[in-house]
């Protein structure tokens, strides 16, 4: 049960988790209940922040951890609930994944911050004593694939590692990233990008997922291809929360995928089980085709 007096903030993982919570606790609270993550509009998340006579539940990734300060309202103070995770973009086999993980020591203490900065709070963190956690997070620049970046940087006639960047990135990295582009036509022997380089620069994602859509429009193909690079983005095929999720996407068959989206897209349930009981991931799915369509 909610403390009456309080408003209170949850650090969830993902928006999947946001969306579940938000659901289950809707119906069993007089709270007003907002979610809070960067996919949602500007309305959306100005809501969350918006203060008054009622009390709040809000559900946020760490996407609230910093900025804007969040206020209780007049006479109530803000309780935190820290679940003590996040997800985080990490490299497996060569391909980049979220990957629910431990947020750092830094990051916990950040969070807990977010309360008693105008009036007294509490925080409630659900985390193990025992769990290995990291003092500070990893920059992004050292767990994330840098083709997208290098290919950007070269479009500026620059080497990535020519810039004094605050965190630097691994040689053998930026390397392996210029070796690759080289390898698929978007920059020369010499370094320099090509009018393909720059066609694959205004795909809004990885190179590797780039060339593919490039092929496919090439091909004939794009929209079915456009199902798999959204799959691939949204974390459908390479789940690190659920082996459903996974299977829901594991017979490679695009027609099929197709189908399962324009469900989702309706509201309405499919004739799969499995894809009915991925709903949500389904429709993240779908959102993230119609961004890269665009």
């Amino acid at each position: 049960a909610l403390d009456a007096d309080a408003d209170v903030l949850c650090f969830l993982p993902s928006s999947r988790d946001i969306d579940a919570a938000v659901a289950r606790w809707a119906p069993l609270t007089t709270a007003r209940v907002f979610p809070f993550y960067s996919r949602l509009s500007r309305a959306e998340k100005d809501a969350a922040y918006a203060t008054g006579r009622f009390q709040r539940l809000v559900f946020s990734t760490n996407a609230l951890e910093t900025g804007k300060t969040f206020l209780p309202s007049d006479g109530r103070q803000l309780h935190i609930v820290d679940s003590g995770f996040e997800m985080r973009a990490e490299v497996v086999g060569g391909t980049e994944v979220l990957a629910r993980r431990p947020i750092s020591k830094a990051q916990q203490a950040q969070r807990a911050g977010r309360t008693g900065r105008v009036s007294p709070g509490v925080c409630y963190q659900l985390i193990e004593s025992n769990e290995t956690r990291t003092d500070y997070p990893v920059p992004a620049i050292q767990r994330s694939l840098l083709g997208r970046l290098v290919l950007l940087v070269a479009m500026q006639g620059i080497r990535l590692d020519s810039l004094p960047l605050f965190h630097a990135a691994q040689h053998s990295e930026i390397e392996g990233a210029v070796e690759f582009l080289t390898a698929i036509g978007a920059l020369d022997e010499s370094g320099t990008i090509t009018a393909k380089g720059r066609q694959l620069a205004q795909y809004p994602v990885e190179p590797r997922i780039a060339a593919f859509l490039y092929k496919a429009a090439e091909l004939g193909c794009l929209e079915k291809a456009l199902v798999f690079a959204a799959c691939t983005e949204a974390g459908g095929l390479q789940s690190r929360e659920s082996g459903d999720a996974a299977a829901v996407f594991s017979d490679g068959d695009a027609v099929g995928l197709q189908t399962r989206l324009w469900y989702a897209r309706k509201g309405l349930p499919s004739a799969s089980s499995r894809a009915e009981k991925n709903h949500k991931v389904l429709r993240e799915v779908d959102f993230v085709r119609e961004a890269l369509r665009k």
